[in-house]
C-alpha cells in the first residue's frame, strides 16, 4: 500500500476507533503495539493515554505458549519482545511512578483477561462474518477462546484485507465486528 494511502486509511480507522461507543464506554482496553505493515494503532494509543482520558492500555506479550497482557503508561516504555513484538517494559520509568505503579508492579502489570471491556487485534486477514486469519501461532485464538461472549472483540484491517472466506476450524476465534476505513 503507498504510503498516503496507508496514511489516510489508518487516519479513517482511528476516527471510526475515537468515536465507537464500546471504545468509549470502556476502561480497559487490549490493543497491539502495531508494526508498519499492520494497521496504525500508535494514535489511538496516544489518544487513549491522553491526560484526559481515563483509560487503562494493555498490549499482550507472550510468556511461553500464553499470551498476557500488561498495562501501558507511556509509548516511550516499548521495547521489542518475542518474535520482535512490541511490549511494555516490564520495568515504568521512575517519572511515572505512582502509589498504582507501586501496587501493580508488585503484580508485573498484569491484568486478569476477563476484566478487559475492548479487545482489539490484528489479523492478515477477515471475513464479514468474523473469521480472522493470524499469524499461524494460535496465541490469540487461544487468549480469545476465554473471552469470546464476555468481551468485545474487534478487529482491525484494511479493506484489501477483507475475504469473503478463510479457512477456520473449530479453534479459530471469531472476532465480533471488524474496523476498516
Amino acid at each position: 500500500m503507498p504510503p498516503a494511502l496507508k496514511k489516510e486509511s489508518d487516519s479513517l480507522i482511528f476516527e471510526k476507533l475515537k468515536k465507537h461507543n464500546d471504545i468509549i464506554n470502556a476502561e480497559n482496553i487490549m490493543l497491539y503495539y502495531s508494526t508498519s505493515a499492520e494497521v496504525d494503532t500508535h494514535k489511538i494509543i496516544d489518544y487513549l493515554l491522553s491526560p484526559t482520558s481515563e483509560k487503562k492500555v494493555w498490549l499482550p506479550v507472550i510468556k511461553g505458549k500464553k499470551l498476557c497482557l500488561r498495562r501501558l503508561r507511556n509509548p516511550a516504555e516499548i521495547k521489542k519482545g518475542k518474535f520482535g513484538i512490541p511490549v511494555p517494559a516490564e520495568n515504568v520509568p521512575a517519572e511515572n511512578v505512582s502509589a498504582e505503579n507501586i501496587i501493580l508492579k508488585k503484580e508485573t502489570d498484569f491484568i486478569d483477561p476477563l476484566k478487559l471491556d475492548v479487545v482489539i487485534v490484528p489479523g492478515v486477514s477477515f471475513t464479514s462474518a468474523g473469521d480472522r486469519l493470524g499469524r499461524g501461532g494460535g496465541y490469540y485464538d487461544r487468549f480469545l477462546s476465554k473471552l469470546k461472549g464476555r468481551v468485545k472483540i474487534i478487529g482491525l484491517c484494511y479493506r484489501r484485507q477483507e475475504a469473503s472466506a478463510l479457512p477456520a476450524d473449530k479453534k479459530d476465534i471469531k472476532v465480533d465486528e471488524i474496523v476498516s476505513q
